[in-house]
C-alpha cells in the first residue's frame, strides 16, 4: 500500500503573521512624524515583508512524497527502488532539527520528517515495507548496539554533547557497513579526552561503557 506524505505547512501561519507585521509597520511609515522614524518603520516593514513572503512561498511550492511498492514518488519525479541504493533514516548529531530520510544515489537528504503530517513510524512502517535492505534506521541500529546504557548525570560530568558524539561514531562503525571505520573509531574512543561540563555524565559510567565498544571494535 502507498504511503502519500503531506506538507505540515506549520510555518505558513507565522509567514502570515510577519507579513502582517510589515504591513502594520509600512502604515507607521507612512503616517511617522519625521525623517528618523520614517526610515526606521521602513526598513522593518520591507523586511517583514520580504521574510514572511518567503515563509510563504515555501510553504505553498509544490509538495508530493510517496512510498510505494514501485519506488518513491518526489515533487521532482519517480525514483524506482532498482535506482536506490540505500534510502537512511538519521537524525542530526547535536543541535536543532528532527530526523531526516537521505538518499543515495546522489546522497541527499530528501525529507525532513518534522516537515510532514505524517508520524516517523509511518514512514518507517512504509520504508521497511517497500524499500526492504535498500532502507536503513540509523537510530534504531544505533539503540541496539548500545543498548539503554545507565548514564547518571552529575556535576562536572563529561560534556553530554561529547559523549553523544562519541557513541555515535563508535555505534556507526559497528553498523552494517562500518567495518571500514572501526579502526580509526577504537583508536578515538581509545584515546577520548572528554572535556568536563557543569553537569554531565558520570565519567566512571562513560568509561565502563567505551571500553566495551573498544572490544566490540576490536573484534
Amino acid at each position: 500500500m502507498t504511503l502519500s506524505l503531506h506538507r505540515s505547512r506549520r510555518s505558513l501561519a507565522l509567514g502570515v503573521l510577519v507579513v502582517a507585521g510589515g504591513l502594520a509597520g509600512a502604515v507607521c511609515a507612512a503616517n511617522a512624524v519625521n525623517t528618523l522614524t520614517t526610515v526606521f518603520y521602513g526598513g522593518f516593514a520591507g523586511l517583514a515583508l520580504l521574510l514572511g513572503a518567503a515563509l510563504i512561498r515555501e510553504e505553498l511550492r509544490p509538495f508530493r512524497f510517496e512510498i510505494g511498492p514501485d519506488g518513491l514518488t518526489l515533487s521532482a519525479g519517480t525514483v524506482p527502488w532498482s535506482e536506490v541504493e540505500t534510502i537512511e533514516l538519521d537524525e542530526p548529531v547535536s543541535g536543532p532539527g528532527g530526523p531526516y530520510l537521505r538518499l543515495t544515489p546522489p546522497d541527499r537528504v530528501v525529507l525532513k520528517l518534522d516537515d510532514v503530517r505524517e508520524p516517523a513510524a509511518a514512514v518507517v512502517a512504509a520504508l521497511a515495507e517497500h524499500a526492504g535492505d535498500r532502507f536503513a534506521d540509523a537510530p534504531a541500529e544505533r539503540r541496539a548496539i548500545l543498548g539503554a546504557p545507565d548514564l547518571p548525570v552529575v556535576l562536572r560530568g563529561y560534556d553530554q554533547a561529547a559523549v553523544h558524539t562519541l557513541l555515535r561514531r563508535a555505534a556507526d562503525a559497528l553498523r552494517p557497513g562500518g567495518e571500514p571505520d572501526r579502526r580509526a573509531a577504537k583508536d578515538a574512543v581509545d584515546a577520548a579526552d572528554l572535556p568536563r561540563a557543569g553537569r554531565g555524565y558520570a565519567p566512571d559510567a562513560v568509561d565502563r561503557l567505551l571500553r566495551t565498544l573498544s572490544v566490540k571494535l576490536g573484534s
